[in-house]
């Protein structure tokens, strides 16, 4: 996979494209780095290979979110407390429940060519800087006091048919998108229980409105 395609093709401003490259680009490395620690220990245990995996996702945090690596102990399950801020806490339950899911991943298919694949490290990380990157920007919105949001695709050969059913749905902020026979607040939602079918490489974007804005939309 081509980072620097995958977000020079979505419809967002480009420092908005050249912060997801960045960080895309540097979670790949160090994943393909941490990835051949995994295969040189030979350890399929899903902990170990959390602990491995886990300085990857605290930099990324630290470096573009501002989150100290104090969230270490919580993120690995050593402590349910976290003392900061909401949205932060928000970013974090993400890493935490992610960092699960691929290691449990690369523990029962460690065997597999796959697994360890340069391929695989840049779908992570885009991915993952997608949905992290899409919930702080719907957290921005929230603040700046947007009423209202719209799903967007990019139109093209490559959307998948229940994105272009959901292409234009205009909802209040805080109500989600049915996409398929998901609900999602943004693109790349996972908090309501959407399937990777609706998640994994999607490309579409969140619109902002306010009350003007959705005015002029159904006019």
């Amino acid at each position: 996979m081509n980072t620097t395609q995958y977000f020079d093709e979505m419809y967002i401003m480009q420092t908005d494209k050249d912060r997801r490259t960045a960080m895309a680009s540097e979670m790949s490395a160090q994943l393909k780095e941490r990835f051949n620690d995994i295969q040189t220990s030979e350890t399929k245990d899903i902990t170990a290979i959390e602990e491995i995996l886990i300085a990857v996702f605290i930099y990324i945090l630290f470096k573009y979110f501002s989150i100290t690596d104090d969230v270490k102990p919580y993120v690995l399950g050593y402590t349910n407390k976290l003392d900061i801020d909401k949205n932060s806490k928000q970013l974090v339950d993400i890493v935490k429940g992610n960092l699960y899911d691929i290691s449990n991943t690369t523990a029962e298919q460690f065997d597999k060519a796959y697994t360890f694949s340069d391929e695989r490290a840049d779908t992570i990380a885009v991915n993952e800087t997608n949905i992290l990157v899409n919930t702080e920007t719907q957290q921005i919105a929230l603040e700046m006091g947007y009423t209202h949001h719209k799903w967007v695709t990019m139109e093209d050969e490559r959307v998948r048919k229940t994105h272009k059913h959901a292409n234009g749905q205009i909802k209040p902020i805080n109500k989600p998108f049915t996409v398929g026979k998901y609900k999602l607040m943004y693109p790349m939602d996972e908090s309501l229980g959407a399937g990777a079918e609706e998640i994994v490489n999607c490309r579409c974007v969140e619109v902002f409105l306010n009350e003007n804005d959705v005015s002029s939309e159904n006019t």
